[in-house]
């Protein structure tokens, strides 16, 4: 009788790395890599609905682009990346994962060049992930406008997800030390770019407003994911710069994110945004965001491309 294989325990913390499936604590990289010793690298946040990535293909193409500006060769095809999420989540069998997929220069002398690194390293760490509360129980949030400024884009483009992210991690530093969750960064011109790890949109009047990606900032997948979602519902939304003074005197006011999805402001530097309350607009688009990935979920495309 042939010797039973037993399947292996699912690990709900996992990381694949360059093909391999490694549990946390046994995961390691060489002390060498340029991810580590420069910050030279690359990553997108993406997290499961239904157990499957959610909005994948546009993160990876993402992923491409910020290659491309640090002139990254990937050497692979989407479908490849798709397969090592796909396997990378298996390994971890959670109900609902959040997974962040890193690429790094890989391991080389030390040195700037391009040409001291072989090829590029690939990481893919997943965790367990609560679900997103529903738009009916989903806490808002105080924030306070940031004396970090943003990136200035001639520097390191925010434009660019790169594992460079000091001017974020101050950023969130300085935020937890005035005791809330997140910090609006403005930009050298002095106008709203951001949050540390977040994109802002703003509500005055019915017409919602929110930095355009020539004020500075990332092109945030949620962010791109409810533009579309407005203009669809009928809600009037505007790519505009503004000062800080908009911002604190906007009827409502919310954040998008990968772990977030839409999230309302409550006040900003202590000043209270309209009645202090989720505004009836971020309700509609909470909502609204929340019933197309139902759709999409069910329909089995996770929201793979741009409408």
């Amino acid at each position: 009788m042939p010797e039973r294989v037993l399947a292996s325990p699912p690990m709900p913390e996992i990381v694949w790395i360059n093909g391999h499936i490694h549990p946390r604590e046994e995961a390691v990289i060489s002390v060498f890599d340029h991810g580590l010793l420069y910050g030279d690298s690359i990553y997108e946040t993406v997290r499961t609905s239904g157990g499957r990535p959610f909005l994948l293909q546009r993160h990876l193409v993402r992923l491409r682009a910020s290659a491309a500006a640090l002139h990254l060769d990937l050497n692979r095809t989407l479908e490849e990346d798709r397969l090592a999420v796909d396997e990378a989540l298996a390994a971890a069998a959670n109900p609902e994962s959040i997974l962040r997929i890193i690429v790094t220069r890989g391991e080389g002398d030390i040195g700037y060049g391009r040409d001291l690194c072989r090829r590029p390293a690939t990481l893919i760490y997943v965790r367990p992930m609560k679900p997103l509360q529903d738009p009916e129980t989903r806490p808002g949030i105080k924030v306070v406008i940031l004396s970090i400024l943003r990136n200035d884009p001639r520097t390191v483009s925010p434009a660019i997800k790169s594992g460079n992210l000091l001017n974020n991690i101050l950023g969130a530093h300085e935020a937890e030390e005035r005791g809330v969750e997140e910090g609006i960064m403005l930009n050298p011109a002095g106008q709203v770019a951001e949050g540390t790890m977040t994109n802002l949109f703003i509500v005055k009047n019915g017409v919602v407003r929110t930095p355009p990606l020539e004020d500075g900032i990332l092109p945030g997948i949620t962010r791109g994911f409810v533009l579309e979602l407005a203009r669809e519902t009928g809600v009037p939304v505007r790519e505009e710069s503004f000062p800080p003074a908009d911002l604190l005197a906007a009827d409502e006011a919310f954040l998008t994110g990968t772990t977030r999805a839409v999230q309302p402001i409550l006040s900003v530097d202590d000043v209270r945004l309209g009645d202090g309350r989720r505004g009836p607009i971020t309700y509609r688009l909470m909502k609204a965001f929340a019933e197309a990935e139902t759709r999409l979920v069910a329909a089995g495309d996770h929201g793979a491309t741009s409408s």
